[in-house]
């Protein structure tokens, strides 16, 4: 048997009014929770609704993990959101008016079992993990063709309203994220954590077997590094060994995001996102 050595845990704020990734962990499991920056009227309590929602997906988590450490993982996953479903119930000031109201978060899990190392996950977040000699990713990409819609339609009116400030686009740009956000845990649209149980039918899941394990949990806002920038590998995550080569990374990330602060080279919606990277391996008890 295995448990998870944490080797590095850090998360930085992008743009927002707070930090809406959140790392949690266990001995035996480690997430990355990223909750999507709501588009509609505010419903819960806290600085935002997605604060709130990976808040208490991460208590949640850790309260399965100490009741049935063993379950299988599809179940400790049906209790936790299950639980979050009804926190979200009692809390909210009232239901969700429009589909585009509800809060959602992507995630990426890795638990150690007893013969093998399972990875699951929603929405963007990803795993860099070893595979024998080689670097694989671990990540679901059926929210990329609706991101690439989004983004079109952002470049588009970023070069066409030179004049107005990014936070004037944002406005313009509302309706297409609403919009957007109305395909979430939909048929011909993308799966993401959220109070109801709907989304854990579509879970991207991998069953490694043994007990050796070496990656690296990330937010998009954190692997934009490799994939929209392309400054790194995902080799330079996997060597991250301690507080310092995470930071060199993030500030990396950051220099990029400052070099192309009109966001007209690379279009993304924030130009600096929240950015979380967990790195983890097994050790053998």
């Amino acid at each position: 048997m295995a448990e998870l050595e944490i080797i590095v845990d850090q998360s930085i704020q992008g743009d927002g009014v707070i930090n809406e990734d959140l790392i949690g962990f266990t001995e035996c499991a480690a997430w990355v929770l990223d909750g999507a920056t709501g588009v509609g009227g505010a419903l819960l309590p806290g600085p935002s609704d997605a604060y709130w929602l990976v808040k208490q997906f991460d208590r949640r988590f850790r309260q399965a993990y100490q009741r049935s450490p063993l379950q299988p993982t599809l179940d400790l996953l049906a209790d936790a959101v299950a639980q979050v479903g009804r926190d979200f119930a009692q809390t909210a000031r009232h239901p969700p008016t429009a589909p585009h109201e509800l809060p959602s978060a992507a995630f990426a899990m890795v638990r150690v079992r007893e013969d093998c190392i399972e990875l699951t996950g929603l929405g963007d977040c990803g795993v860099a993990y070893r595979d024998g000699e080689d670097i694989a990713w671990f990540g679901a990409d059926d929210i990329a063709p609706i991101e690439r819609q989004i983004l079109g339609e952002l470049d588009h009116l970023r070069r066409t309203h030179l004049a107005l400030a990014d936070d004037e686009i944002k406005k313009l740009l509302l309706p297409a994220l609403q919009n957007a956000r109305r395909r979430m845990n939909q048929p011909a649209g993308y799966w993401v954590l959220s109070p109801d149980l709907d989304a854990l039918d579509k879970l991207t899941t991998l069953v490694i077997p043994g007990d050796r394990f070496d990656g690296a949990l990330m937010s998009d806002g954190m692997s934009r590094l490799t994939y929209l920038f392309n400054l790194t590998s995902l080799t330079d995550f996997l060597a991250v060994e301690n507080a310092a080569d995470a930071t060199s990374l993030q500030q990396k990330l950051r220099t990029a995001e400052a070099d192309d602060s009109a966001c007209l080279k690379f279009p993304r919606v924030k130009c600096r996102d929240d950015a979380s990277l967990l790195r983890v391996r097994s050790r053998r008890l």
